[in-house]
């Protein structure tokens, strides 16, 4: 019986059923692994030279869960404009929709581990701001604004930069200048990198009436307040490149990757290409930012 149950297991692994592979897709895998990146470099910022294997290894598992858990949320409430937009239509929801009931449980089973493990490997402060960055996404961000108005960018941005402040306050168990360097670094980053996805993916959101700020004020006032971003962007890197004392190696390696960032803004392309070239820069950027923090 054992054996029996033991290949079974195997062999959903090696070949997970249709339901499994959807269950998987909801969670946003991919802003998953984004927001484990970013808490990566958090906690070796706040670990600074004694890292704690352990501790890490639970920590991030906590905060995928919980991330995965609001991914789930925002892909159930957002069904029927997933549906009209071209890079959404083809969701897990979308294709085969799935009983309300199974769908709840899910996110609380998620939600819930991921917060217990935050709790557990880590602290109270740590699991306040587990819940904070969730009731912002998922309440604030998915239900509320995002359909309303465009100021919902802003309010996501801070979500968005939950999981890295969420990562050092493991460590340090308390709320500290680094905690707002890390909270303001990563909530600045958010608003190039989704600005430029609502310029070049503008007729997904026209299509879904998704208020956007292109759309309200135009492309080239949106790009003008992205190089505003971006150079508030670097001055926050420099003050945390100060305030940690890190190496040389982040200084070099955050002010090539944040030039490139800036310069990609000023390119003569279509508007399109232009707005592309912004979004894989901000990936670049976080990339080599959280590489950075850990090296340096």
């Amino acid at each position: 019986m054992m054996k029996k149950t033991l290949s079974t297991t195997i062999a959903l692994l090696q070949k997970p059923t249709p339901a499994i592979k959807d269950y998987y897709q909801l969670t946003k895998p991919g802003i998953i692994f984004g927001n484990l990146l970013s808490a990566l470099g958090g906690f070796y910022l706040a670990s600074e030279s004694q890292i704690n294997t352990v501790q890490l290894i639970w920590i991030l598992i906590g905060i995928g869960l919980v991330v995965g858990s609001g991914c789930v949320v925002n892909n159930y409430y957002d069904r029927d404009i997933d549906s009209l937009m071209e890079r959404t239509k083809n969701r897990p929801l979308i294709i085969t929709p799935r009983p309300l009931k199974s769908i709840c449980w899910f996110t609380i089973a998620l939600g819930a581990s991921g917060l217990y493990l935050i709790l557990i490997y880590g602290n109270a402060l740590a699991g306040l701001l587990a819940i904070f960055g969730w009731l912002v996404y998922v309440f604030l961000y998915t239900v509320w604004l995002k359909r309303t108005s465009p100021v919902s960018t802003l309010v996501g941005s801070l979500s968005g930069a939950a999981p890295p402040v969420i990562a050092y306050c493991a460590v340090r168990g308390s709320w500290d200048l680094g905690a707002s360097l890390l909270f303001i670094l990563f909530a600045l980053w958010q608003m190039p990198h989704h600005y430029a996805i609502g310029i070049y993916r503008a007729e997904d959101y026209n299509k879904a009436k998704i208020p956007i700020l292109p759309s309200q004020i135009g492309i080239n006032k949106t790009i003008k307040i992205i190089r505003a971003y971006i150079l508030a962007f670097i001055a926050t890197s420099l003050f945390i490149y100060i305030a940690f004392k890190l190496s040389l190696t982040y200084l070099l390696m955050t002010i090539s990757i944040n030039t490139l960032w800036l310069f990609s803004t000023f390119r003569k392309k279509t508007v399109s290409k232009k707005a592309k070239s912004i979004f894989i820069y901000s990936i670049l950027v976080v990339s080599v930012h959280c590489v950075a923090m850990i090296i340096g």
